[in-house]
């Protein structure tokens, strides 16, 4: 008996009303995900990258087609996905360890169970645990943020652009922190990025978006570094430049020509 894939979009599509009538930002997107692998949708500024990690997150419904877990449909929030915004979105009048408690009140019956501190700890910033949100820095947040998350236990851990908002060296550690907490946990990663160096180092898999409206996927493609990795051994690697150039291909020329994945 063959085993449902754990994470499936079948023909998505979403329309938005508009004054000017309909509006289709994504359509006929089909992508299968792997249990642990980590991917990364890409594409330009309002190709529906942000539109699909939501309908797979259960905050937006889709209009046609369909977000599949192991084989059952969902069209609303569930504990085995949780989500990481652009934003850190803390409560601002509790402590980070405060904040992480809260979230780990919705981890499944029978997960494995971790202190607030712990879940601070692997993301290094559990000297915080005791401070407001107002006293960290934004890419100290986003860590919280990410502690948060992982505190609930999910299967599938969803990032909607979460290190758009730091400035490069920030960045630069939050990746690595986001690679080693992947790697130790072995978690079900999808991730937005408009970040053609991030999506190649962090990824297993990246999924090409046409550009919008009707923005579909254009191409996945595997990324051949191998795991574990380093900053240092992907930039070293002799593919990098050919990876990095086709992806910039594709979405400097192919993504504005392509509809439904045949040229217009």
């Amino acid at each position: 008996m063959t085993m449902p894939v754990p994470l499936e979009l079948t023909g998505l599509a979403k329309i938005f009303p508009s004054p000017a009538g309909p509006v289709t930002a994504v359509t006929d997107v089909n992508i299968r995900i792997a249990a642990g692998e980590f991917v990364t949708i890409l594409g330009h500024s309002g190709c529906g990258k942000s539109t699909v990690l939501s309908m797979i997150a259960g905050l937006e419904r889709a209009t046609f087609g369909g977000v599949v877990i192991d084989g059952t449909q969902v069209i609303e929030p569930g504990p085995e996905r949780a989500v990481v915004f652009q934003a850190p979105c803390l409560l601002p009048w509790l402590t980070a360890r405060q904040n992480v408690a809260l979230a780990a009140e919705r981890a499944p019956r029978g997960a494995r169970r971790q202190t607030p501190d712990d879940y601070l700890e692997m993301v290094g910033v559990a000297d915080v645990a005791a401070l407001l949100p107002s006293s960290m820095s934004l890419g100290t947040q986003q860590c919280v943020a990410l502690a948060r998350a992982l505190s609930a236990e999910p299967r599938f851990l969803l990032l909607d652009e979460p290190f758009s908002m730091l400035d490069s060296l920030t960045r630069f550690e939050m990746q690595d922190t986001l690679l080693r907490v992947w790697e130790q946990s072995g978690k079900t990663v999808v991730m937005v990025t408009h970040d053609v160096d991030e999506a190649l180092y962090l990824a297993d898999r990246l999924i090409l978006m046409t550009d919008g409206p009707s923005a579909t996927v254009g191409e996945s493609m595997t990324v051949p570094f191998t795991r574990p990795r380093s900053r240092a051994a992907v930039l070293a690697d002799g593919r990098y430049h050919g990876c990095r150039r086709h992806v910039i291909d594709f979405l400097d020329g192919h993504a504005k020509q392509w509809r439904g994945g045949l040229r217009a």
